[in-house]
C-alpha cells in the first residue's frame, strides 16, 4: 500500500496587519478529503459508482474496484501571535501627545489679546461684614457725640423762666 501525504500553507508567520479581529482563536484549515481505490469490497458498504439506486448495490461487484473518499474535519491551527496590545498603547500614547499639543497651540493661536484697565475688585463677604459693623460702631460713635453736645448745650443754656 502506498500513501501520499501533502499539506499545503502559505506562510508560517503572517504580518501584524494580516491577522484577523479576533487572532488568538486561530485560522481554520479546511476539511481534507481522503481518496481510495479498494480491490475487495470487504468491511465496505456503499453505492457502486454506476448505480443510481440502492437495490443497485445488492451483490454489485466491481472489477475496477470499489473508490471510496472520506472527509476529515476542519483543523483550528492556533498560530503564534504577537501582543497586540503593544501598537493599541503606542497609538493611544500618541494621540493623547498630539491632544495636549494642539489644544494650547489652537487657543494661542486664536484668542484676541485684549488688555484690560484695572477693575476695582468687588469687596468679599469679610469685607462687608467689617464694613457693616464699622457702620454699626461709627453710626453709634456719632449719635453719643450728638447726646453729648445737646446735653452740655443744655447745660450752657441760660434759664429764661
Amino acid at each position: 500500500a502506498t500513501i501520499e501525504l501533502s499539506i499545503d500553507f502559505d506562510y508560517i508567520f503572517l504580518k501584524w496587519q494580516e491577522y484577523p479581529p479576533d487572532a488568538n482563536h486561530g485560522h481554520y484549515i479546511p476539511s481534507s478529503i481522503i481518496s481510495l481505490l479498494l480491490p475487495s469490497a470487504r468491511n465496505y458498504t456503499s453505492l457502486p459508482r454506476e448505480a443510481a439506486l440502492f437495490r443497485d448495490s445488492f451483490n454489485a461487484t466491481q472489477l475496477a474496484g470499489y473508490f471510496l473518499q472520506v472527509r476529515t474535519e476542519s483543523l483550528l491551527l492556533t498560530l503564534p501571535t504577537p501582543d497586540f496590545s503593544m501598537p493599541y498603547n503606542v497609538i493611544c500614547l500618541a494621540c493623547t501627545v498630539v491632544a495636549l499639543a494642539f489644544g494650547p497651540i489652537h487657543n494661542i493661536s486664536t484668542k484676541r489679546i485684549v488688555a484690560k484697565g484695572k477693575e476695582t475688585s468687588k469687596p468679599s463677604l469679610g469685607e462687608k461684614m467689617k464694613q457693616f459693623f464699622r457702620f454699626k460702631s461709627d453710626r453709634n460713635a456719632k449719635q453719643a457725640k450728638e447726646e453729648q453736645t445737646a446735653s452740655t448745650e443744655d447745660l450752657n443754656a441760660p434759664d429764661t423762666e
